[in-house]
């Protein structure tokens, strides 16, 4: 028999979002009060966004709109004089602090992690809506309910009858998926140009894929899902634009892309020690290192979805100790940032938005990388001729 996968901790569920992290304050100074009314406490100044350089609003001003760089959670205390205007603790961030990051001239869209582990209503979604402006999006991860195969520990299924290790009843169920992920987003949210919704992704964590019947048998399965999963577009049409995340480098295959490619879902590239880097799992899904194979590739998908989360040779947990607070870059990943910078500009150039989230795990600090990544996608030289394939506008239900 086979032994059971060990669950894998997120890479990107702090403090709010997510039961396995709860990041300590960092320690600050006291800010300044403004007033001490009557009864004698001490009001705080109201948190607002940092006072950024001239020259990263003008980094801002200069990305193409269809660009979205963001970070994964926003919660993190260490980024005062960052991202805030003052010191606030990690509970203050995460009840208040969603408006001053869409106020950041570079953010654009951010990872939202909670619903990993809870499905959000509506409203809740709503309320998150109501903090940023237009043009902001959402990357939402689909709950892991529907994704992981048997129950794990960290798992919220509301399956209270079953033990950890049972075989998961909802894993892969499109009823589940519809029910508890996608209408709940787009009722929330909005999609279309006028909405709020960006990629809901969904993240498969590592299986034993023998004891699922191997990479065919998954793959068959994850075909019936897509599906069954209803209408699917590119974000910007009204439909909801999807996305899948792999963390089992054996199902980079042709087929997996054909898959995806025929169901108008994309293949979210993660930068992760447990898969080869972005332009490798290019050259996997293309079946070729062919130059011109993998630009094909890149531009066929409705949209570029991304995630930055952990630097080679690290784990999350020590990352985690290493980068903390979170207001430098630590270690320096050149090569991720020039990929990624060379596939934003393929995307845009094609006419396709692009979404690339990153964490604080990636170089020691997600505001400091996405401003280094934004000044390498404006660096590059432009492309005059991009092959622009047309892009998957019509899907079956």
């Amino acid at each position: 028999m086979s032994p059971r996968p060990t669950p894998e901790p997120s890479d990107d569920a702090p403090g709010l979002f997510g039961p396995l992290e709860s990041d300590p304050p960092t320690p600050t100074p006291t800010p300044t009060p403004t007033r001490t009314p009557r009864g004698g406490r001490t009001a705080r100044t109201p948190l607002g966004p940092a006072n950024v350089p001239d020259d990263v609003r003008d980094l801002g001003a200069r990305l193409p709109q269809s660009l979205r760089l963001g970070t994964s959670s926003w919660s993190f205390p260490g980024w005062a004089g960052l991202v805030w205007s003052r010191a606030a603790e990690s509970g203050e961030l995460a009840r208040d602090g969603l408006k001053a990051y869409a106020a950041h001239p570079l953010f654009r869209t951010v990872g939202l992690d909670r619903t990993y582990y809870r499905p959000m209503s509506a409203a809740a979604l709503s309320d998150l809506r109501a903090n940023v402006a237009p043009g902001f999006r959402f990357l939402v991860k689909a709950h892991q309910a529907c994704l992981r195969p048997t129950i794990s520990e960290h798992s919220t299924f509301g399956a209270s009858e079953s033990r950890v290790g049972d075989p998961n009843p909802v894993f892969l169920d499109p009823a589940y998926a519809i029910d508890q992920v996608i209408e709940p987003c787009v009722r929330g949210l909005g999609a279309g140009t006028d909405g709020a919704l960006g990629p809901i992704l969904f993240q498969f964590s590592p299986m034993s894929l023998r004891t699922l019947g191997g990479v065919d048998s998954l793959l068959d399965r994850l075909d019936a899902f897509l599906e069954r999963l209803g209408p699917r577009g590119n974000g910007r049409d009204g439909r909801p634009l999807l996305a899948v995340e792999v963390r089992n480098a054996e199902l980079l295959t042709p087929r997996y892309e054909s898959i995806l490619r025929r169901h108008g879902v994309c293949h979210a590239f993660s930068v992760h020690p447990s898969l080869p880097p972005p332009d490798a799992q290019a050259a996997l899904l293309a079946g070729s290192a062919d130059r011109t194979a993998l630009r094909a590739l890149l531009v066929q998908q409705p949209a570029l979805v991304a995630r930055w989360l952990l630097i080679e040779g690290q784990e999350y947990e020590s990352a985690k100790h290493r980068y903390e607070p979170f207001d430098r870059i630590v270690d320096e990943d050149n090569r991720s940032r020039d990929l990624l910078a060379a596939m934003c500009a393929r995307a845009v150039g094609a006419a396709r938005d692009a979404y690339v989230i990153i964490n604080n795990k990636a170089e020691g600090s997600a505001p400091r990388s996405v401003e280094r990544l934004a000044r390498a996608i404006l660096e590059r030289p432009p492309n005059p001729n991009p092959p622009i394939p047309p892009a998957p506008t019509t899907h079956p239900a």
